[in-house]
Formats: C-alpha cells, sequence, structure tokens
C-alpha cells in the first residue's frame, strides 16, 4: 500500500492516529539525539586535537625556551621579509660561535639573479658583501671571536650607495659607493635566510665567499625593526620552527621513509625482488635541501622523470620515478664523454670556448666579465656576424672594445691599466648607438658607434671566449694571441654563459702556481713565475734555512720582507681622528721603476678607506691617505739619499695632514670633507703591503730594499720583529 494512502486512512480513527503521531515523535526524538551525540563526539575529538596540539606547542617551548637556535654548517631557518627591506635593510644578529670556520651567516637576495646581501664568517673576520644588479661592494671588518663567546653584528644598508657596520658597538665601518648612488634596490625573492642558504641559488659560492654555513647559535635576529627570532622571549618566525635545532641538542637524523616502485614488464607486475628499486627519501617537511640518493644498478637510459607543476624556487621537491625497462641489446656502443664544468677556467693562449650568439645580441649587448690576466695581451671576447662586431681584448695591460654596427669601427680604452694576477671585473653595454666601457670601479667611458645598416641578419654567429675568430678577423685588428689567465664568470644579455667541456678546447681549471714542486718549508709566493719562500722570523734564506741573531740593531727588508702589526695600542691609533707617525729608515742603492712601500694600512686598490708612506720612483717621500670621501696625496720636495738614514713623520689631525723629512718645515694639505675617521680593521704593514696569497707579479708597487731602525705610532714604538703579529724575511741590518 502505498505510504501516503495508508498515512491518510489511518487520520479517520483516532487511535490510528495517536499512534502515527507517538511513532514520529520517537523517530524525531532518535534524530535530534543522534545529531547531539555527533555533536559531543566532534566537540570531543577537537578537544582532543586542542590538547594534544597544546601539548606539542607546549613541549615545543620546553625544548626551545631559553635556548638559541644551533646551525652545524648545512642547515638553516629562513625567515618571512617585508617589502620595506628593498631600499633599506637594517639587520641585527647575536651570535657565537661552535668552531673557527668560514660560512654564511645571513642572507637575503634573488634566487636566480645578481642582487644580494649576505654576512660570513671569514676566517677571523665578518664580510657583509651586496650588489643591486652593477657589481659587488665588500666591507670587512677585523674581528677575534672566541670560541662560546656572544657577539653582535648591526649592518645598515641604505639604498646601494651607502654602508655601515658595527660589531659589538665597537669602531663603525661606513662605506659610500659614489658610483652606485643612482641604483636604489636590493629584490629579496621570498624570505631571508639564517644560518646558511640553499645550494640552489645562483653562484651562491661566488656572492658570498662560501657555500655552507657558519657553525655557531644565533639568539637573536632583527630585520628593520622587526623581531624575527629572539630565543629568550620564545620569538621564532621561522616558515619551519619545528625543524630547527637548539644550542646543547643532540643532532637526530631526518626521519627516512622508503617508496617502492614495481617495474611493470608486459603488463604484468615483476615480483623477482631484485627487480624492485627502493628509493630512499628524507621527510619533505625538513628545512633545507633533501638528498635523493642514487637507485642502484639503474642506469639514467632506462627510466624517464615525470614531474608536478614546479614549485617556487627554494622549495625542493622530491621527483616521482616512473620506470620502464627496455629490452637488453647486447650491441656495444662507444659511452658519452663525461661533460665538465669549471668553477674558475684558465685559459692558456691557445685555450677557447664557442658558443652560439644569443638572438638578442642584434639589438642590444649587455656584457660583464670577471678576469685575472697572466699577460698583457689577450683576447677575451669575440663576436663577428657580417659586417656587425664586438670584441674585448687586453692590449698593453689595457682593456680595449672594438665596436660596429656596420660601417665604421669604434675603439674604447679603459682609464687605466689593469694589473696581472688581480681579479678584475669590466663591463661593456651597446644600445642603439651607445657603447660604454667600465673596468673596475674606474668611471664609464663612452663614445657612439656610426650608422648602422638595416639590412636583416639571417643569424646571430658565434661568440668566442678567450680567441679570436681566425677566419673572420676584422680589418680594423691587428692579429692577437689568446688570452692568458682564468675566467670565472661571464653574463652575456642576462645569462650566464656556460664554462663546459662540450664547448671548450684545451680549457682547464685555473691554476698558476709555480710553488707546488719548490719545497718551501711553510708559505710561498710566486715573483716572474719564480718560487719565493716566506719565512717566518728569525728564520730566511732561500728555503728558511738560516737563522737571525735574536739581537739585532735593525730591521732589513729585502723587497719581499714585511712585518703585520695587530696590537692594540697601535690600531687604535690608525682608527681614530688622528695620527702621529714617524719612521728612521734607509734605502738601498737600487733603480726601481714602481713606489717603494714603507708603511701601508687599509684597502691594497686605494679606492676605500687607507694610508700609504712610500717612496716613489724619484725618490721623493708620499703620503696617500683617504678617509673614504677621496684621495690625498702629499709629495715632499726634499729627495732623499741611498744608504743614508732619513726620518719622515707624519701628523694628522681630522682631515689636517702634515708631511716632513729630517725636521724640515713640513708640507700640509686638506682631505675632501664627509669623512674624519679611517675605517681600517685589516693590520699595519711595514715595508710593504697587503701581500696578498699566490703571487707578487702585477703590482704597482714593491716591498722596502733597505732598514728600518724603529717606527713610532704615538707613544708605541716598533724596533723589533718580535712586536709584531707576523714577520717574513726580515734580516740583521748592522747599523
Amino acid at each position: 500500500m502505498n505510504v501516503r494512502v495508508g498515512r491518510d486512512m489511518c487520520y479517520k480513527t483516532m487511535d490510528c492516529r495517536v499512534n502515527w503521531i507517538q511513532m514520529f515523535n520517537i523517530q524525531k526524538k532518535k534524530r535530534i539525539c543522534e545529531e547531539k551525540n555527533t555533536k559531543v563526539r566532534n566537540k570531543y575529538i577537537s578537544i582532543q586535537k586542542n590538547n594534544r596540539t597544546k601539548n606539542i606547542i607546549r613541549k615545543q617551548k620546553r625544548v626551545s625556551n631559553g635556548r638559541p637556535l644551533s646551525f652545524r654548517g648545512s642547515n638553516y631557518a629562513e625567515f618571512p621579509i617585508r617589502d620595506n627591506a628593498y631600499l633599506e635593510t637594517n639587520i641585527t644578529i647575536q651570535f657565537k660561535l661552535d668552531e673557527h670556520k668560514d660560512g654564511i651567516i645571513f642572507f637575503g637576495g634573488e634566487l636566480m639573479g645578481d642582487d644580494f646581501l649576505s654576512i660570513t664568517l671569514d676566517g677571523p673576520n665578518i664580510i657583509m658583501r651586496h650588489d643591486c644588479g652593477e657589481g659587488t661592494i665588500e666591507d670587512m671588518y677585523h674581528g677575534k671571536f672566541g670560541i662560546g663567546e656572544w657577539h653582535e653584528i648591526n649592518v645598515w644598508r641604505k639604498n646601494c650607495d651607502l654602508t655601515e657596520m658595527t660589531i659589538d658597538g665597537g669602531h663603525k665601518l661606513v662605506d659610500r659607493a659614489d658610483e652606485f648612488k643612482n641604483y636604489k634596490g636590493i629584490t629579496m625573492d621570498e624570505g631571508v635566510f639564517l644560518g646558511a642558504a640553499p645550494h640552489n641559488i645562483e653562484f651562491l659560492q661566488q656572492k658570498t665567499g662560501a657555500f655552507e654555513g657558519f657553525r655557531g647559535c644565533v639568539r637573536l635576529l632583527v630585520v628593520n625593526g622587526e623581531v624575527l627570532l629572539n630565543t629568550n622571549e620564545t620569538i621564532n618566525k621561522a616558515y619551519d620552527s619545528s625543524a630547527n635545532y637548539y644550542c646543547g641538542e643532540e643532532e637526530s637524523k631526518p626521519e627516512r621513509k622508503q617508496k617502492k616502485i614495481v617495474i611493470i614488464k608486459d603488463g604484468k607486475e615483476i615480483e623477482d625482488s631484485d627487480d624492485v628499486i627502493q628509493i630512499e627519501m628524507f621527510d619533505l617537511t625538513q628545512r633545507g635541501i633533501p638528498k635523493i640518493m642514487e637507485t642502484p644498478g639503474l642506469h639514467p637510459s632506462v627510466y624517464k622523470l615525470t614531474t608536478t607543476t614546479n614549485p617556487p624556487l627554494g622549495h625542493p621537491i622530491l621527483k616521482e620515478l616512473i620506470v620502464t625497462q627496455e629490452p637488453t641489446k647486447t650491441t656495444q656502443t662507444t659511452p658519452t664523454p663525461l661533460k665538465t664544468s669549471w668553477k674558475v677556467a684558465h685559459f692558456n693562449g691557445s685555450s677557447k670556448i664557442v658558443v652560439t650568439a644569443p638572438d638578442s645580441i642584434l639589438s642590444y649587448l649587455e656584457l660583464s666579465i670577471q678576469f685575472k690576466a697572466e699577460k698583457q695581451n689577450g683576447v677575451l671576447f669575440f663576436w663577428k656576424e657580417d659586417s656587425k662586431f664586438l670584441i674585448v681584448t687586453i692590449e698593453n695591460s689595457f682593456v680595449k672594445v672594438y665596436a660596429s654596427l656596420g660601417v665604421d669601427a669604434t675603439i674604447l680604452r679603459s682609464e687605466n691599466a689593469v694589473s696581472l694576477y688581480h681579479w678584475h671585473k669590466l663591463e661593456v653595454w651597446r644600445s642603439g648607438k651607445g657603447v660604454l666601457l667600465k673596468v673596475n670601479k674606474q668611471g664609464w667611458v663612452e663614445s657612439e658607434l656610426h650608422a648602422a645598416r638595416t639590412e636583416v641578419l639571417e643569424g646571430t654567429g658565434r661568440i668566442f671566449i678567450g680567441s679570436l675568430d681566425e677566419q673572420d678577423i676584422p680589418t680594423v685588428m691587428k692579429d692577437m694571441e689568446g688570452f692568458s689567465g682564468c675566467v670565472k664568470r661571464i653574463r652575456l644579455n642576462g645569462r650566464s654563459i656556460s664554462m663546459q667541456s662540450i664547448h671548450a678546447t684545451h680549457v682547464t681549471e685555473c691554476f698558476t702556481d709555480p710553488c707546488t714542486t719548490y719545497g718551501c718549508p711553510k708559505k710561498c709566493l710566486a715573483h716572474n713565475s719564480m718560487p719565493i719562500c716566506q719565512c717566518d722570523w728569525p728564520m730566511s734564506g732561500r728555503k728558511c734555512t738560516i737563522a737571525t741573531d735574536p739581537e739585532i740593531s735593525a730591521m732589513k727588508f729585502s723587497g719581499f720582507s714585511y712585518m703585520e702589526v695587530d696590537n692594540e695600542s697601535v690600531m687604535s691609533h690608525i682608527t681614530g681622528d688622528s695620527l702621529d707617525m714617524a719612521v728612521n729608515f734607509k734605502i738601498k742603492n737600487t733603480t726601481q721603476n714602481v713606489r717603494q712601500i714603507v708603511v701601508s694600512a687599509g684597502d691594497v686598490t686605494h679606492e676605500d678607506d687607507f694610508f700609504e708612506l712610500c717612496i716613489d720612483t724619484n725618490r721623493f717621500v708620499r703620503f696617500a691617505l683617504n678617509l673614504g670621501s677621496g684621495t690625498i696625496v702629499l709629495t715632499h720636495p726634499k729627495r732623499i739619499e741611498e744608504e743614508r738614514w732619513v726620518t719622515v713623520e707624519v701628523i694628522r689631525k681630522k682631515n689636517l695632514v702634515k708631511l716632513s723629512v729630517n725636521g724640515e718645515d713640513p708640507i700640509t694639505g686638506f682631505a675632501p670633507e664627509g669623512a674624519e675617521q679611517l675605517n681600517v680593521y685589516r693590520n699595519v704593514f711595514i715595508g710593504s703591503n697587503h701581500i696578498p696569497e699566490g703571487t707578487l707579479d702585477g703590482r704597482d708597487y714593491t716591498g722596502l730594499e733597505g732598514c728600518i731602525i724603529s717606527l713610532r705610532f704615538d707613544q708605541t714604538t716598533i724596533s723589533h720583529p718580535k712586536q709584531s703579529r707576523t714577520a717574513i724575511n726580515i734580516q740583521d741590518c748592522s747599523i
């Protein structure tokens, strides 16, 4: 019977109607009861979840409360960053070291571009680097950081031309880069990284000078006034704080999972355990770069990779492996040669890298090359297509650019020569009819190209790195030898040119070390391809086999000698706003075509803060100083004589500088206004300048050839090698 009909018939009698209503009420009450039970059950589950969450949070707080984050060289913490960090970045970090090892403390910037800002530990020093896309600026703060001691770094960057850095409230290191005053911001993708940085960041090691993170603890991170980390107050805004390590905590291995993929052959699963491939995976909730272990016994040609939509950079995913078995082939094939890449490529004059030019090169050219030359002549970059070309060469140590749009050629030359065996950066821009050249921090050299032909070219041609295209040399150029030296980075129109063996001929990893087989007991330097041992006092001689008498009357310098002084009493007079220095010395009767350094400190390139007392090639005393606002040079008119003792005194009070020889009337000058303190933290060098590792060639100066009785800084006098931090190749000079 139809339910509705039965119900209607039932309503005709009172008893039936009552029964029907009672049954309906019972069902309604049952539904209400079930709904209540469901709500109660859901509420109970929710309470249980909340309790578990609170327990986890309480447990995490118990673990992290008052305990700084621990970094072990490979792990890092990523924090969100506000948009206001683009134009100005103010960073405060409190850290301590677990061991003395170079590493990244802080990094923020583009993952696949040039913009970045980094703070790294380099030996005993803190180095801050930043790049707005136009070149890297580096500032070093001299430090001695003991194991387990807390220190505070403060870094402030305004636009791209002004940076300040202090450590533990000490001397403020100020750097002004006027050439970057028209560039404003640093793009920072995603967030900022503390303790290390992801290895998939483009040119991470070249940017920061390190590839691994530092080893130690951090308890405070503040960026632009926002507290991102303060472990004393249990503030941790890292994207995944559960993956952090804490100081004093034992390192636990990340949870590993296994995923089995069964090979399907002829529509059937292979049950043989030997054919089952196991892939070892890390838990992807762990911050950092997960490592995919190799699949044993599986040749790369056997499998194919498929991935889902690519995630944002810096958040790698594990690719799923889908395996298809190919029929076994018995024929043998020649193995494909391995593709080699060089971090720093070395060219020997006959080496070259040849790649196809990009399509955009016909419209514009934006080129940057970092290089270190070993010879005064050579071809660095060559591109020519039909009658258009752009070629970069080194001729007599000057960088030259030959450019043409199809008619006459334009030639540009750098303002100054580049030194051999030192790293330099050149930049070339060509847009429309304009062409510009810049080398290091020299000014832009500009010119205008002549009228261009309007025909459409069928191709873009090829680019030669390190040599000319011998079959297509422009008539404006003479036949030149290839480049001899090292190249570590080439960017063309926004992309890097890959220095790989598939494009290269006779290219090797960069090396220029004649000291390898010489047998110096400690350190070795090269000069004109000859090794020179660096002998710690009191040893001297060709291979440091001669012992000098500890009692000496004066200190003898041989041109390859120097002393490094880092006494606090000396450095306090160097870095302040005044200086009272006197040197009693004599020079040997030798012919020099470069200046001889007597005392120096600061930047060896003379682009940042420095001072230098030297003897020029005409035997005049010369003092140069840069407080950060510009260089002042004083040359005393009193010519000094060889083999005769002379006393030179330098007095500085803020911007006023005085130079006198043998007590005669001093000459005076004023350093440019804008700075009064000398920000120098790389110690004082006596008898030479800061000598980089590897070579002495390519310098426009040499060490002192003569003797020094004493050198006085205010009330502190240096008269013996034992008063220095380092004394190299010092002998006794009989008076």
